[in-house]
C-alpha cells in the first residue's frame, strides 16, 4: 500500500520580520494584562487609618554633627542627642542608615546623628 504523504506548507520571512511580530504580540498581551491586572488590585485596597510609626515619620527631624570620643557607642550617641519620641533603637538603625556604618564606631568618626 502506498503510504499518502502530507504536504508542508513552508512560509519563509526574514529575520527582522519574525522580530516585529514577536515584538507586536508582547506588546499586544501587555495592554490587556496590565490594565486588567491594575484594576483588580485598585479594587482590592482597602483605606487604613494612618498608624503612630506615619505620625512619627511626619515629625520634622534635625540633625546634628557630631565626633566619636574614646567610649562611645551608638546606643550612647542616641540617648544623649536624640530628645524626639521614636523608638531608640530606630534612631540607631537611622544614624547607620544615614552614615552608611556597620555598629562598630571608632574615637575621631564624624556621625550625623538625629537630634528630634
Amino acid at each position: 500500500m502506498k503510504r499518502k504523504s502530507k504536504k508542508r506548507i513552508v512560509i519563509r520571512i526574514s529575520m527582522g520580520a519574525f522580530v516585529v511580530r514577536v515584538l507586536g504580540l508582547v506588546l499586544v498581551v501587555n495592554l490587556m494584562v496590565i490594565p486588567t491586572a491594575h484594576a483588580l488590585t485598585v479594587g482590592n485596597r482597602e483605606e487604613k487609618p494612618l498608624q503612630q510609626e506615619t505620625f512619627e515619620a511626619m515629625e520634622e527631624v534635625h540633625y546634628m554633627d557630631v565626633y566619636v570620643q574614646e567610649g562611645d557607642n551608638l546606643w550612647k550617641l542616641a540617648n544623649e542627642y536624640y530628645q524626639g519620641k521614636r523608638d531608640i533603637r530606630k534612631v540607631i538603625y537611622t544614624i547607620k542608615e544615614i552614615n552608611q556604618i556597620g555598629t562598630t564606631i571608632y574615637p575621631g568618626q564624624h556621625l550625623i546623628i538625629p537630634i528630634g
